[in-house]
């Protein structure tokens, strides 16, 4: 009998996508219609994602729970940016006058693949395009196909992609994940490979150029996350060539969640919610509002994907 198996079902009037390991007893859950977002890993006895009450809440406030995927991902100050000469002008969908994550979050998921093996473990291949949504080609007129895949195996859950631009023109190219991962109570220490840091605004937007700050320095050693306020973030710049794995230590539960992701996100965004016990770790391949900002593209990650061009990416959260 194969240990790993994949149950569709029904929960709150919506379809659930729920990956199983029947050997150990883990189980991760995703909604397709709400953004493909994967709201529950549960592993080693513990829930490592910060889920919500019901997938109406989930769909209420599609980026406030589970792992979204965002693009582009964080604010655009007024929704709009030039790219190789060519004016964006994005939704305004945070007032006064900012747009926020972009819409694949909002948006239904097509499920392509579903399996269980012993060498795949138990996945699903999830895709969105923009060629299916004619209101979202009018203000950015791209046909780029996102391609993911949520694979659970001996412990560990991958979220893994590829993003293809099937135009004829470069795309600007602002892609990050968000996920809220749980805390219980007591002291937990941060970890992360944290090169330097960005100075931002309370709402995430950069003020200057980064720095070897004290807090890059601590969360290369620990840092005790009762020292990020409710809705306090960091953006920081990574170590070139290092592995990137950040690991949250919960000193008095004794075990912890480690999140790895590849080379394709220089930057990550510490942040932490006031609606739930959690914490935010979010890998992105730019700075907010990277193409606005007054400094050169190397320095921010501001970039195209070139007609043909496939993005790869990979993440993977386990406990320790």
């Amino acid at each position: 009998m194969n240990r790993y198996e994949v149950i569709c079902k029904v929960q709150d009037g919506y379809s659930v996508v729920e990956l199983r390991d029947t050997e150990r007893g883990d189980f991760a859950q995703l909604v397709p219609e709400v953004g493909g977002n994967l709201i529950r890993f549960h592993s080693s006895g513990r829930e490592l994602l910060a889920a919500p009450a019901s997938i109406h809440d989930l769909r209420a406030s599609e980026t406030m729970y589970g792992t979204p995927i965002l693009f582009p991902p964080n604010r655009v100050q007024g929704g709009s940016f030039t790219f190789k000469g060519r004016f964006y002008q994005l939704p305004i969908n945070e007032q006064p006058d900012r747009h926020l994550h972009g819409e694949l979050a909002r948006r239904s998921w097509e499920v392509v693949e579903r399996g269980g093996t012993e060498a795949q473990g138990a996945y699903v291949v999830l895709r969105f395009r923009y060629s299916d949504h004619e209101e979202m080609l009018a203000y950015f007129p791209h046909p780029l196909i996102f391609n993911v895949t949520i694979s659970l195996l001996g412990g560990r859950l991958r979220l893994d992609g590829a993003i293809v631009n099937e135009g004829e023109d470069e795309a600007p190219f602002a892609f990050g994940l968000h996920p809220y991962f749980n805390l219980p109570s007591g002291q937990v220490l941060l970890h992360a490979p944290a090169a330097s840091e960005w100075p931002i605004s309370s709402f995430a937007f950069i003020t200057g150029t980064p720095a070897d700050s004290e807090r890059a320095a601590e969360l290369r050693t620990g840092l005790p996350l009762d020292r990020i306020a409710p809705l306090g973030a960091a953006m920081l710049e990574l170590h070139e060539g290092e592995e990137r794995v950040c690991r949250l230590q919960m000193l008095e539960e004794g075990y912890t969640i480690a999140y790895s992701f590849g080379d394709t996100f220089p930057y990550l965004l510490i942040f932490r919610p006031n609606w739930s016990e959690s914490i935010c770790l979010e890998p992105y391949t730019c700075l907010t509002d990277a193409y606005n900002l007054p400094y050169p593209p190397e320095m921010t990650g501001a970039r195209g994907i070139a007609p043909g061009e496939r993005v790869m990416f990979e993440t993977c959260m386990w406990v320790e």
